[in-house]
């Protein structure tokens, strides 16, 4: 969630009253400009802090842009579940003839041992009382909701837009241009 000054909100409206849509186009530049820095910061975040690729959270990310009709843009979250093997895994492949215990990691504070694991077909399992199970992870949506993310990144897309509304007005005002 963005937080929006309302008093700059107000200036804002004040300062292009004379200009036709001005005020709705403004705050529409400005809400995707400040959602297009919070996917930024949520990748950039999100990878400091876990074994992901930052495609992998830039994929899983999508914007739905504000308009001049519609001042509001959101960001909707989508992804499966995924295998320990697609974030951290060491051995990476079974190591026939010594047996070398599996460890694995999702966030970046060290490989944690999986006790009983092991390979099929390429894949960790491990076995519980109804058969194999593999070893599933969170998705990267769950691990984009982290506090700390979701925290800086909201914190970045407040100054953004902030920053980029005062420039919409000063563009659409005439001082400079784009």
């Amino acid at each position: 969630m963005i937080t929006i000054d309302g008093a700059q909100v107000e200036r804002a409206r004040a300062a292009l009253a004379g200009i036709d849509n001005g005020f709705s186009k403004a705050m529409a530049t400005s809400l995707n400009r400040a959602s297009e820095g919070f996917i930024t910061d949520a990748v950039r975040g999100t990878t400091g802090r876990y074994h992901v690729k930052a495609s992998e959270v830039r994929k899983s990310l999508k914007l739905k842009r504000a308009g001049a009709a519609k001042l509001m843009s959101v960001i909707n979250a989508s992804g499966r579940r995924k295998s320990i093997s697609e974030y951290k895994l060491t051995p990476t492949a079974p190591t026939p003839g010594r047996r070398k215990e599996l460890k694995g990691a999702v966030k970046k504070d060290g490989m944690k041992a999986l006790r009983g694991a092991f390979f099929v077909r390429g894949k960790p399992f491990i076995r519980d009382g109804s058969g194999l199970k593999p070893i599933i992870s969170p998705s990267v949506p769950q691990i984009v909701k982290n506090k700390e993310t979701v925290a800086e990144a909201e914190k970045g897309a407040s100054m953004r837009f902030r920053k980029q509304l005062d420039h919409e007005i000063l563009r659409l005002m005439g001082v400079f241009k784009r």
